[in-house]
């Protein structure tokens, strides 16, 4: 198995603009969640990327791996 960090950096208003709608390869738990829970949960999301964004912009982690098998 190889990992590779193909993370990178995006700017503050594309960081906030997270919808909770993305998991792979899972069902999405958040689907489960009311309306007013996933308002609580943007807002909250979107405190923490403005406190951690920096001059570069906001770190979007995308570890990802790789790997390989052969039928023996």
């Amino acid at each position: 198995m190889k990992t590779q960090q193909l993370g990178f950096y995006c700017n503050l208003e594309q960081a906030k603009e997270w919808n909770g709608g993305w998991f792979h390869p899972r069902e999405n738990p958040l689907l489960q969640v009311s309306s007013e829970q996933m308002a609580e949960l943007k807002a909250e999301y979107r405190q923490k990327i403005e406190a951690e964004v920096t001059e570069q912009g906001a770190w979007y982690e995308n570890l990802t791996f790789f790997v390989t098998g052969r039928k023996v």
